[in-house]
């Protein structure tokens, strides 16, 4: 029995190690992410990026800044910045620790930004479509708006794509008649024009 409880003690010295270890790789990690952000590698920050979001005692509200910041300049086809958001919006589900919330209304909103700015208008309405009748969400005049300048673009883009051609407007021009100045000219001046002729 001894022999167990000592067992069982070391396990529990072993894993409280382990988990102090983790932390300290965790906030190495923080620490290079903010570097590389600050020397403009992104390339490093996407790739440390992509390590800390596969923790599950990763802190998103220490990342979230850097990562908009790799995340602006990533090429405008890639989806990567969707799956970050996605991430982030499920992230929020899981308690660990002392892991900080971040608001998930901004993380929308900035999901709804980036994919207008890459011309993702469909799929920005979509998502705040989504999100739109839940509880917090339904309280954001933000949100509102965002939706409404989305439904306003999309309507002008297929306003813009079905308009027909508007008819020309021809400007009227008198035609000329061969005894127009008989009929202009007062009775008196026509005879005195042709005597003069």
């Amino acid at each position: 029995m001894k022999e167990l409880k000592e067992a069982e003690e070391e396990w529990k010295k072993a894993k409280s190690e382990a988990i102090r270890l983790r932390d300290f790789h965790i906030e190495n990690l923080y620490e290079l992410l903010l570097k590389s952000s600050y020397e403009r590698n992104y390339c490093r920050a996407s790739k440390i990026l992509e390590i800390l979001l596969k923790c599950p005692e990763c802190d998103m509200t220490r990342i979230w800044q850097p990562a908009i910041e790799v995340l602006a300049t990533l090429d405008p086809t890639s989806t990567v910045f969707i799956d970050f958001f996605n991430i982030m919006l499920l992230k929020n589900h899981t308690k660990k620790r002392d892991v900080g919330e971040v608001d998930k209304q901004k993380v929308i909103m900035e999901l709804v930004f980036y994919q207008v700015k890459y011309g993702q208008t469909i799929d920005a309405l979509a998502t705040i479509e989504t999100y739109l009748p839940q509880e917090p969400y339904c309280n954001n005049p933000l949100l509102y708006g965002y939706a409404g300048l989305i439904s306003f673009s999309l309507w002008e883009q297929l306003n813009a794509k079905f308009k027909k051609s508007e008819p020309e407007v021809v400007g009227y021009k008198p035609q000329k008649r061969k005894n127009a100045s008989k009929i202009m000219l007062p009775p008196r001046e026509r005879s005195k024009r042709k005597r003069n002729v």
